[in-house]
């Protein structure tokens, strides 16, 4: 965990665990022995915030590098069905599925280039 999360007392950083793990703000409350209304006071602190937002990014890019791993045996599995699958409903599922991931993949790319002109012109010194 980094410096910020260390900064924190004991029970607030076992809130942040609970947090990410737990289904409900009361449950979490409950998991570190604190109100539910001392949870949410908190969360109105910007350090306790920042420290939440960094395990919640810490966990996602773990997930994102999980999903990432796999994603090559994923895609050669779907072709592998739809091409060669036996029932003609599996192949052309596989074929939609491959289909719909393509499009969502060109949406996302245009996505970050786009914002990544924005980025740019946001940032770029004004021109008067």
């Amino acid at each position: 965990m980094s410096d910020l999360f260390r900064e924190l007392s004991p029970r607030q950083r076992r809130a942040i665990l609970a947090l990410l793990t737990s289904k409900t703000m009361e449950e979490a409350s409950q998991a570190v022995g604190v109100t539910s209304r001392t949870l949410r006071r908190w969360l109105d602190l910007p350090e306790f915030r920042r420290a939440l937002n960094e395990a919640e990014g810490d966990i996602l890019a773990k997930v994102t590098r999980r999903l990432l791993s796999g994603s090559d045996e994923a895609l050669d599995t779907l072709n592998y069905v739809m091409t060669a699958g036996e029932k003609p409903s599996d192949r052309r599922l596989a074929a939609a599925a491959w289909l719909e991931l393509a499009t969502k993949f060109l949406e996302l790319k245009d996505f970050g280039e786009r914002i990544s002109k924005l980025e740019e012109a946001l940032l770029a010194p004004a021109k008067y």
